[in-house]
């Protein structure tokens, strides 16, 4: 009797014990079950925007590491020839009133200037401005000045090409392609046409927001 009193003594003593300890356990894995919650909060990862496709949202500095950011910014073809560019602002200051005012003014303009910069030696020539086809009458002269001057010229042309936003959802596109001016093709030293196209098209924008650089999009032409 003697031995089974002291074998209950112990088992009521270990179950004292193990109820005494049970608080301490449930708080001990209420605290690691926060931690774990706080660190998958805090986590850095990517996180999937509840906005439209064609609507930019903003990457914050952990979302994007620097070595992949300037990979992005550093994409693309290097080797020219002349790392020097010079902006030529279409603005009050640099050019007459009457150019400004009048978008076939500055087709004539665009002319002039695009054979002096040929002339000087320029290894490329970039407007960032796109053309309407019917910005000007069909026979205008000073579009076919434009146009001319484009042909003939032995420099590279980039001309921008506009865009419009959807009206519905065409195949997943956020802009259009509109229509634009017919520069046709490359003339040779007798006048003839070549298989070349006269201008190289560049989108003026890659997203209806112009203050935002999109890393990827979709455009329908």
């Amino acid at each position: 009797m003697a031995s089974n009193s002291t074998e209950n003594s112990r088992a009521d003593a270990g179950k004292q014990i193990i109820s005494d300890e049970a608080p301490f356990l449930l708080k001990g894995l209420v605290i690691i079950l926060f931690l774990i919650v706080a660190l998958y909060l805090e986590w850095p990862r990517e996180r999937k925007p509840n906005l439209n496709k064609c609507d930019l949202f903003e990457r914050t500095d952990h979302e994007i590491p620097g070595e992949s950011y300037a990979k992005t910014v550093a994409f693309g073809f290097h080797s020219v020839r002349s790392r020097r560019v010079t902006i030529i602002p279409l603005n009050a200051q640099s050019v007459p009133s009457k150019v400004l005012k009048n978008v076939c003014e500055q087709r004539h303009y665009l002319a002039r200037l695009i054979e002096a910069l040929s002339a000087s030696g320029a290894t490329a020539i970039v407007i960032d401005k796109f053309f309407d086809p019917e910005s000007c009458d069909q026979n205008d002269p000073r579009t076919a000045d434009l146009v001319h001057a484009i042909q003939i010229s032995s420099v590279p042309i980039i001309i921008g090409a506009a865009t419009h936003a959807p009206e519905t959802d065409p195949k997943h596109a956020c802009l259009i392609l509109s229509g634009s001016l017919d520069f046709g093709k490359k003339l040779d030293a007798r006048g003839d046409a070549t298989e070349r196209s006269a201008v190289i098209w560049g989108l003026t924008r890659l997203n209806v927001d112009l203050r935002r650089i999109p890393l990827k999009w979709v455009h329908l032409s």
